[in-house]
C-alpha cells in the first residue's frame, strides 16, 4: 500500500514579513502625493496611505523617506518600530497572522480576521 504523508502546519519562522515606504508618483507632477507602506507577508502585499503627502522633489524613494520634512519621518519612524516589535512578538509567541490584521495593528485599528494560533506538531 501507499504510505501515508505527514503534514505539518507551517513554521511560523517562515513567515516573511517585508515592507518598504513609497511614493507613487505622476512623471512630471509637482503636486503633493500621498506617502504610502507596503507590507509583505509571504509574497502577498496590501499598500495602506501613512496619512502623510510631501512633494516628489522632497521625497527620497532610495532611503524611504522625506527629504526634509521631520514629521513625516517621525511617522515613519514610528511605523517601523511597531513593525519589528510586531516581527519579534510573532516569533517570541509562535501565532499566526493575517496580513490584514498584520496591517491593521500597525496602524492602530481593530481587525475583524480570526487570529490562528500556531500548533507545534504535526498530524497525520
Amino acid at each position: 500500500m501507499f504510505a501515508k504523508q505527514k503534514k505539518c502546519l507551517p513554521n511560523i519562522n517562515l513567515m516573511k514579513i517585508t515592507h518598504k515606504f513609497y511614493q507613487r508618483t505622476d512623471n512630471d507632477s509637482v503636486v503633493e502625493q500621498p506617502i504610502y507602506l507596503q507590507i509583505t507577508l509571504d509574497r502577498k502585499s496590501t499598500k495602506r496611505a501613512i496619512g502623510y503627502s510631501c512633494k516628489p522633489n522632497e521625497w527620497n524613494n532610495e532611503r524611504g523617506e522625506a527629504k526634509y520634512i521631520h514629521a513625516i519621518n517621525t511617522r515613519i519612524n514610528s511605523l517601523t518600530k511597531v513593525l519589528t516589535d510586531l516581527k519579534y512578538k510573532i516569533e517570541k509567541d509562535s501565532k499566526i497572522y493575517t496580513l490584514v490584521q498584520i496591517a491593521d495593528i500597525v496602524f492602530g485599528k481593530t481587525s475583524t480576521g480570526v487570529e490562528l494560533l500556531y500548533i507545534s506538531f504535526c498530524y497525520k
